[in-house]
């Protein structure tokens, strides 16, 4: 600067120190003059053509603004926002604790914070704000968690008694709480802070919460139906259903699909009315194709010791499942079965039977038309029908005379039972309707439907009596070279096990009396064995306990070369004369002789040429048949003889005699020996055979046609 032209008066005021001030207009800048130097008596003017000297400084500061005044702190002595305030402290005379800086947003800085070059801050005085976040359930819960917004800017969240302590300036401030008992879009609530008061916020939080269906990693695992205090990815089946519960002003019920909100109170009415609810009054019910609704515990909600609310906080909580269930019906019942429970058809079978009080072998299981073995895996989703068998007894009988027949085996659906001496069956689990039932005998064989009605039922089959017809011939000593002149055996016999592989077809004609009294006649024709069936009707319930009538049976038999000898009387009805009794049972357990074809020339079997008819001569009517009786008398006249080996020995009846020859006429046979090796005895104890060889070659001369 200019002092002016000197004047040689004013040199000693030139020496005098000077001041300087100066105005700074730009912002963040203030003035700070230095200590001026000591320039003695001499002329400053002088000093200062030696070099400038420094007056002060511009420096880089922060405005603070108190009670409409402005107050300047330069950055190089106060760096941080508890600088100041500490020097504020001591200027102002205030309590450190009281006074704080704000900037615009009303938000009071730390003392950590940093300051910046033309930053303006403002003066007020603090106090405490304490921000208690609660729910309107019995328990009073304290909700952890909440975000504490003071206008507009983040001050911190609750801890687990539910406080949030803020210190904030005095005076009205807008707070924003954030947490899912708010919401989406939480709850804003005014504040009044007052310098020296208690400041203290209640706010209650909504009973708000979300039900929601889960499901577990097993095709059979059970849908969970899940309440929590957040909501959550919904990955569960499209459930349906409702759940309900006791609100303030009364019942809140809200429909469900997937993860919904319930809302049981909300926070501003509950402080408005000052009542409380409970989360024990929460119910829930829900549905799904296939599934069967399930509640959990009723005190799965309702613990007093513990806040429901908390422990959902930690954990959902499970409402109720829905579980896989198998729809049986039973008739035009329905029922409906945990199918986790139930894997095999057995065990479902076994559920069935106690439910429907009936034994388990009547029960009997079908899914989709098939019935399901007992090792079968029912298949969850299908309706299981359960059906209740019928009970069928089976009683075999023959129709000769109405006597069980036992040995037989009914068959029914590829199952074999057993009949037994009674000539009953057990009783057989049969489905109602129609029954195909096939009896296998060895000597019989019969296929019928019938029809099976509900409970007990009893079917009765007369089987036939079936007869193989069959001859056997002597044995023919492979040394000697004679003709057997023994009688062939005509044998009635039942069991195919019985025949010889040597025996012959026999043929002629069966006749036997019906239950009708009727004579049924049957042609023996057929080339190979065959056997011969007879139905004769007898039935149990109009047997009137008359003897068999096999022994009306008669046989009549045919053979070329040979003459049919039957027995008289028919063992048959000797044997029904001694002992009474079913014939077909015996013939079944031992063949039996009813004839014999005995040879009339003395040629082998089937090599006897056929001659014309002989007219009779002399007193015995043909000297031909006269000569053959003298020579062959063992042939029409001797008793039946069979080997001590021949299986039927011990059934051969006394044979019938044949003709009937005057005592003058019996020949005398010389060299006649025992035949004790090769010939068995029969029931008169004779059982001779010839020996001269030479006079059975004289018979083939012999023509005889019968």
């Amino acid at each position: 600067f200019d002092v002016g032209p000197v004047r040689p008066e004013q040199t000693e005021d030139l020496a005098l120190p000077i001041s300087l001030a100066v105005d700074v207009d730009a912002d963040g800048l203030i003035w700070c003059p230095e200590t001026m130097p000591d320039w003695g008596n001499a002329p400053c003017h002088r000093l200062l053509c030696d070099g400038p000297t420094c007056l002060g400084m511009l420096k880089a500061a922060v405005s603070v603004h108190f009670d409409g005044q402005r107050m300047q702190f330069p950055l190089d002595v106060f760096t941080s926002v508890g600088n100041i305030r500490q020097h504020l402290a001591v200027v102002l005379e205030k309590d450190l604790g009281s006074l704080g800086l704000f900037g615009p947003g009303k938000r009071h800085r730390s003392d950590a914070t940093g300051l910046q070059a033309g930053q303006h801050l403002e003066v007020g005085f603090l106090d405490f704000l304490v921000v208690r976040v609660l729910l309107p359930d019995t328990s009073s819960t304290q909700v952890e968690g909440v975000a504490v917004e003071v206008d507009g800017e983040t001050c911190g969240k609750t801890n687990a008694s539910g406080e949030c302590r803020v210190t904030l300036r005095v005076g009205e401030h807008s707070l924003q709480l954030l947490h899912a008992c708010f919401g989406s879009c939480g709850r804003k609530v005014p504040v009044n802070v007052v310098k020296g008061a208690t400041n203290t916020l209640v706010v209650l939080g909504d009973l708000r919460l979300w039900v929601y269906a889960c499901r577990g990693v097993s095709k059979l695992a059970p849908v969970l139906l899940m309440l929590a205090t957040e909501p959550v990815s919904h990955d569960g089946p499209p459930v349906a259903g409702r759940i309900w519960g006791t609100g303030l002003t009364g019942e809140v019920s809200v429909a469900f699909d997937t993860c919904t909100e319930f809302v049981l109170s909300r926070g501003r009415d509950a402080e408005e009315s000052g009542t409380r609810c409970s989360l024990a009054s929460i119910h829930m019910e829900a549905s799904l194709e296939n599934y069967a609704w399930k509640p959990s515990d009723a005190q799965a909600l309702g613990d007093e010791e513990c806040s429901a609310y908390s422990r959902l906080r930690k954990c959902p909580a499970v409402l109720g499942s829905l579980d896989p269930v198998l729809c049986v019906r039973f008739g035009s019942e329905e029922e409906w079965l945990r199918a986790a429970d139930f894997g095999s058809a057995s065990a479902l079978a076994a559920r069935m039977s106690e439910v429907a009080r009936v034994p388990l072998e009547r029960i009997e299981l079908h899914q989709t038309g098939t019935k399901l073995g007992k090792d079968a895996v029912v298949e969850w989703g299908v309706p299981v029908d359960v059906m209740e068998l019928a009970l069928l007894r089976v009683r075999v009988v023959t129709s000769c005379c109405c006597s069980p027949l036992e040995g037989a085996h009914v068959v029914i659906k590829e199952q074999k039972h057993h009949v037994h001496p009674s000539g009953s069956t057990d009783h057989i689990a049969v489905a109602p309707g129609r029954v195909e039932v096939r009896l296998v005998h060895v000597a019989t064989f019969l296929s019928e439907t019938i029809i099976v009605s509900p409970g007990a039922n009893e079917h009765t089959f007369a089987a036939a009596t079936q007869f193989l017809v069959y001859i056997t011939d002597p044995e023919v000593d492979e040394e000697e070279e004679s003709v057997a002149f023994d009688p062939s055996f005509v044998w009635l016999g039942a069991d195919p096990g019985h025949v010889p592989d040597d025996a012959l077809v026999a043929h002629g004609q069966v006749c036997c009396r019906n239950f009708g009294v009727e004579d049924v006649a049957v042609a023996l024709e057929a080339s190979e064995m065959a056997p011969v069936v007879f139905n004769l009707g007898a039935e149990p319930s109009t047997w009137d306990n008359r003897p068999c009538m096999l022994t009306s049976l008669r046989l009549t038999c045919h053979r070329r070369g040979f003459v049919w000898s039957p027995k008289k009387p028919s063992p048959l009805e000797e044997r029904a004369e001694a002992i009474g009794g079913c014939e077909f049972l015996r013939i079944l357990a031992c063949p039996v002789s009813l004839g014999f074809l005995k040879r009339v020339d003395g040629v082998s079997t089937g090599d006897m040429p056929s001659t014309p008819n002989t007219p009779m001569k002399g007193a015995s009517g043909s000297s031909h048949m006269y000569a053959l009786m003298q020579r062959e008398p063992e042939i029409l006249h001797k008793p039946c003889s069979l080997p001590e080996d021949d299986p039927h020995a011990h059934m051969a009846a006394k044979p019938d005699t044949g003709l009937e020859l005057p005592e003058h006429a019996q020949p005398h046979l010389p060299g006649r020996r025992s035949q004790s090796s090769t010939s068995g005895t029969d029931a008169s104890g004779a059982g001779p055979e010839w020996q001269n060889k030479h006079e059975a070659s004289d018979h083939a001369e012999t023509q005889l046609e019968v």
